[in-house]
């Protein structure tokens, strides 16, 4: 039996991110309730730029691969799944700046999976990762999975707002029923910044230049 020694992270964790943008990334819109062993893999186009200390210039990367999520646990009013980024693909300036190596290195990091847990009505309640993941590789794989979870509510209901967290701090989302089965989710605002490390709370700015997720209901392939 293989031990895991798991961290896990609230979703007031890291602050590293001064904007984050997810383009045009259709998802799979999870459908009743979660059943163990259920999997669900989408591609994923993901746009992140981050702030350098001591002043430097932030860099921006692109990522884009496939996103699976498999259920592994469900209890009253939650569940885990098991999250794995695979066949990512990075470009951007931040990648140009680096080491020839260091694109590699950061494709096969980002590769291992991890795990988050998950209310009922989808919102990420927590991340855990091994413990051996570097903070700027766990804030990234964050925030892409708080970036991309599907606040769900009634179907009556054309629009929606949800506080969510990513680990920026608290924002607000709004959620549009668009034509046919997709729902198009828009971060708003940052409401509350939890701040980098020897900051007060809340005394991080963070302005949001373009957030967007479409979700796309699918039907589950059949074995």
């Amino acid at each position: 039996m293989t031990k895991r020694t798991l961290t896990t992270m609230g979703l007031n964790g890291i602050a590293a991110l001064a904007v984050m943008a997810i383009m045009g990334a259709p998802v799979l819109r999870a459908a009743g309730r979660a059943v163990p062993g259920d999997q669900r893999r989408w591609s994923l186009d993901f746009r992140v730029r981050l702030e350098q200390p001591g002043g430097e210039r932030p860099f921006e990367i692109d990522l884009s691969g496939d996103w699976v999520s498999t259920i592994s646990a469900v209890r009253p009013g939650e569940y885990d799944a098991e999250l794995e980024f695979a066949n990512p693909r990075i470009q951007g300036d931040g990648v140009k700046r680096a080491p020839a190596d260091a694109s590699e290195q950061l494709r096969r990091r980002l590769a291992r999976p991890f795990w988050a847990t998950y209310r009922d009505d989808g919102a990420l309640l927590a991340v855990h990762f091994f413990e051996d993941v570097n903070p700027s590789d766990r804030n990234l794989l964050q925030t892409i999975a708080t970036g991309i979870q599907l606040v769900q509510a009634g179907p009556d209901r054309p629009a929606w707002t949800e506080l969510e967290r990513d680990g920026a701090g608290e924002y607000l989302a709004l959620y549009n029923r668009a034509t046919g089965n997709v729902v198009v989710k828009r971060k708003l605002k940052y409401v509350y910044t939890d701040g980098a490390a020897g900051a007060p709370a809340d005394g991080v700015h963070v302005d949001v230049d373009q957030s967007e997720v479409a979700f796309r209901s699918m039907r589950r392939a059949e074995a």
